[in-house]
């Protein structure tokens, strides 16, 4: 049996006002969270640095965020791209 619910993986629209207000609810409220998690920093950095902003949500089956992974898509021409 499991233990809790079962988690749901997406990649978040960073480009949408709704989800990155959603993101950054669960961020603030979340004890261990930085502002190195907020979708704002995020955005931020990729743009200043030329990149592409990712965020990985994890939410529960009742669509509550139990979890985030903010990303910078990078571009080298020595190592190609990566997160």
């Amino acid at each position: 049996p499991l233990l809790s619910m079962p988690l749901a993986l997406r990649t978040a629209d960073l480009a949408d006002a709704d989800d990155r207000a959603r993101i950054d609810g669960f961020v603030r409220a979340h004890p261990a969270a930085t502002p190195f998690h907020l979708p704002a920093w995020n955005i931020a950095v990729a743009r200043g640095c030329g990149q592409r902003a990712h965020c990985l949500v994890a939410e529960r089956g009742n669509g509550e965020i139990a979890g985030v992974l903010p990303l910078t898509e990078i571009g080298s021409p020595l190592f190609g791209r990566a997160l």
